[in-house]
């Protein structure tokens, strides 16, 4: 599967790689996450018969998302991922090494 078949970030538009693609699946995406958002009466948007609307967002537009939040929040996505995909060091603060332990 070529990167040309891969989803884009919803907000940057930056392809984002699957982490199955040998299966074809593709809405698991690495480095990144997928954002479904409920929908139902008296909610931000009630209307359901659209279903649920869903984002993809790669690594830097996930890290800017949660400085939206609480440090209480967003405390439970420290040492969510290694830091592999950045060969000169640590890509946030929300990645783990090898090298802590």
């Amino acid at each position: 599967m070529s990167n040309k078949e891969w989803l884009n970030c919803t907000k940057c538009n930056t392809p984002v790689k699957p982490v199955y693609p040998e299966h074809g699946y593709v809405e698991q995406i690495d480095d990144g996450v997928k954002l479904i958002f409920s929908v139902g009466y008296g909610m931000f948007t009630d209307n359901i018969t659209y279903g649920n609307p869903t984002a993809f967002l790669c690594h830097d537009c996930v890290v800017l998302l949660l400085e939206f939040f609480p440090e209480s929040f967003k405390e439970k996505f420290k040492n969510g991922h290694p830091h592999g995909h950045k060969p000169d060091g640590r890509c946030c603060e929300y990645s783990w090494s090898f090298k802590d332990e």
